[in-house]
């Protein structure tokens, strides 16, 4: 677990016999990870991470398994790495800026190994040394910071923001036909994407990558919006006959990419996402914000056969 309050605090790290002391800085907007991890034998790790009936397979393309490869060989044998990446939050999504003196409280927490590492077999830690976090400061005019202040002297500040929330449901195994009631109840979303794991690789497991969204078999997805069916017709892919152009689509259309680096065959194998602009411009990518509206949201789901394990 870690935690920071206010700014520059030192956190504690430990995990195992690796404890180590960490340190994190909340000075930017993307945080840089120092790690070292202990990974076993290479030929078990190319096996996990290419070979297509592994839980564990990476990617498809001869694009991917050579950057697994060189992936691989930055981190192995215990060697310590850096990594850099936004914060994926609330406000580190926001295309609007803080006004000046607000109190930011950061949380971080870690995941167990067991979820973040891939290996054949054996006990292995990712230790984190050190975390750094880069804010981006920008200075105004006087003028402006003047009429903030008088503004603020006869209320307070409110900023409309786009609030991410991840929802887990269960799909209880031996089911072919579910129907997941009130998955939001409420104000209405801009955006939704479904995603399907086994439980197993949701709780953690060494040997299955637990972003690798499979299909399961689906043949039937949509949404109800008080009644309403969204799409207004159903995705009804084929994955076992290669049909499932208009999913793969969605990736692009209603996530306004252009590029997602993602193959049709890697949406097949382990990247089934399903997204839903729910706006009626499809404006969910924008960064303007529509009227907000209260709805009822179920989703239905289908499988060609039961499914054979548990699933969020």
């Amino acid at each position: 677990m870690v935690r920071t309050w206010g700014k520059g605090t030192e956190i504690v790290l430990k995990k195992g016999k690796l404890g180590k002391c960490a340190k994190i800085s909340n000075q930017g907007s993307s945080p840089e990870l120092k790690l070292s991890q202990k990974l076993g034998d290479v030929g078990k790790i190319e096996k996990l991470l290419l070979d297509p009936k592994e839980p564990g397979y990476l990617r498809s393309n001869s694009y991917w398994k050579e950057f697994g490869f060189k992936r691989f060989d930055h981190v192995k044998e215990g060697k310590i790495f850096d990594m850099c990446r936004i914060l994926h939050t609330d406000l580190g999504a926001q295309p609007r800026l803080l006004i000046s003196g607000t109190t930011i409280r950061v949380r971080l927490l870690k995941a167990k190994d067991e979820f973040t590492l891939l290996a054949k077999s054996g006990n292995y830690k990712l230790q984190i040394e050190n975390i750094s976090l880069f804010i981006r400061k920008c200075d105004v005019s006087s003028s402006i910071l003047v009429g903030h202040e008088k503004a603020l002297e006869q209320s307070l500040f409110q900023m409309p923001f786009m609030k991410i929330e991840t929802k887990t449901f269960i799909l209880s195994s031996g089911l072919k036909s579910v129907i997941i009631p009130n998955a939001v109840n409420g104000i209405l979303p801009s955006q939704m994407i479904l995603g399907l794991v086994s439980k197993s690789t949701f709780n953690g497991d060494f040997q299955k990558n637990p972003f690798n969204f499979k299909y399961y078999n689906l043949s039937y997805i949509s949404l109800s919006e008080n009644g309403i069916q969204i799409p207004m017709s159903a995705y009804t892919p084929s994955y076992r006959n290669n049909l499932f152009a208009r999913n793969y689509l969605s990736l692009f259309t209603d996530l306004a990419h252009n590029n997602t680096n993602v193959t049709l065959e890697d949406y097949k194998n382990n990247t089934c996402l399903y997204i839903f602009d729910l706006p009626q411009d499809f404006s969910a990518s924008d960064t303007f914000m529509n009227v907000a509206r209260s709805r009822d949201i179920s989703v239905h789901l289908k499988f060609d056969e039961d499914l054979q394990e548990t699933h969020y």
